[in-house]
């Protein structure tokens, strides 16, 4: 699995110059490796920022799940009395070879979804299987949770927690659990973080007390 690094930019200019509302860069590791410039594969900004706030003074990450402290937010009414932010990073994987027959299990946020392989179908094929099951989930599809296929690459912004590759035609893919912070584990790091109020996607949820 590839290395991923998150950069904090808290003094990132989002509505003029010196507005320091913050921004969060993350970068994960070519193909070639690490060398030369590059550019961010994801970036996330808080959709209730204000100038001043300073998101990215903070950043933890356990595996998609990204908690951002903006450290100088108003939350609950309090200026400057900080918060932080819940991202989902997007997943990404990618099948090789030839599909001999088998399944695929992955479990997408909490869901469990199994995708039935034919003898014959091309890595490209299976991807756009996986991502066909990921839309066609109304549980899923009802959480906002969506996914693409290109080539033979998938990917979901959905959190996964299970994927399981039983076809052996199918190669360069191994079983990858992915951790979870959890809502008490996003909790607690915005108490590590000194924030009173934890915001998820950019939709804020109070804890005044």
């Amino acid at each position: 699995m590839r290395d991923r690094v998150v950069v904090g930019a808290l003094s990132y200019d989002l509505s003029g110059r010196s507005s320091n509302e913050g921004a969060v860069f993350v970068y994960d590791e070519p193909a070639a490796g690490w060398s030369g410039i590059l550019t961010e594969d994801v970036q996330f900004t808080a959709s209730d920022t204000v100038p001043g706030d300073e998101l990215g003074s903070a950043v933890a990450l356990a595996g998609q799940t990204l908690v951002v402290g903006a450290h100088l937010a108003q939350s609950g009414g309090v200026n400057q009395a900080g918060a932080a932010y819940v991202f989902t990073l997007p997943t990404t994987r990618t099948f090789t070879g030839v599909a001999v027959g088998g399944t695929i299990e992955i479990s997408v946020a909490g869901v469990p979804l199994l995708v039935v392989t034919s003898p014959g179908m091309s890595a490209a094929s299976v991807a756009a299987a996986v991502a066909a099951a990921i839309v066609a989930d109304p549980t899923l599809s009802a959480a906002g949770i969506t996914a693409t296929a290109n080539g033979a690459t998938f990917q979901t912004n959905g959190e996964v927690g299970v994927f399981l590759v039983d076809d052996p035609g199918l190669g360069g893919v191994v079983p990858v659990p992915v951790p979870s912070l959890g809502g008490f584990g996003a909790a607690l790091a915005a108490v590590l973080m000194g924030a009173t109020g934890v915001h998820q996607l950019g939709r804020r949820h109070r804890s005044d007390g």
